[in-house]
């Protein structure tokens, strides 16, 4: 049934579109993020966002890469959740993407607009 009524190709599609779409508030940012081909997460560098030195985080946290912090700084603050994931490397290899943030782009329009909106809220912590 899925060939029949094109559910394959409509999906890419669909998918596709919003990930064009949210994309364009990393470009408004400025933070570099992968171009996928499939699926639908994207990978941010937040490695120009900078937390603020004297932020308080939990003690489960505070002690985890700053993927982690990145993460729940931007849930607190700004209202938007990311994956990190340093989560799923080694502990050898989290280095590799501490800067980096996993978002989800398969949601309503609405919500993606309105995390667009919400992480305009970065531009304050964004340093060059």
């Amino acid at each position: 049934q899925a060939d029949a009524h094109n559910f394959w190709e409509e999906s890419k599609k669909e998918m596709k579109g919003k990930m064009d779409k949210f994309n364009a508030i990393w470009d408004e940012l400025g933070l570099p993020y992968s171009d996928p081909e499939g699926g639908y997460f994207v990978l941010v560098n937040m490695s120009k966002v900078r937390l603020p030195d004297d932020y308080e985080f939990p003690p489960h946290v505070a002690g985890r890469p700053r993927d982690f912090k990145l993460s729940w700084f931007l849930i607190k603050e700004v209202g938007v959740a990311a994956i990190p994931p340093t989560e799923f490397f080694t502990p050898q290899n989290a280095h590799i993407v501490e800067d980096w943030l996993r978002f989800a782009v398969c949601k309503n329009d609405d919500v993606l607009e309105t995390a667009q909106e919400r992480l305009r809220g970065l531009k304050k912590y964004i340093k060059e």
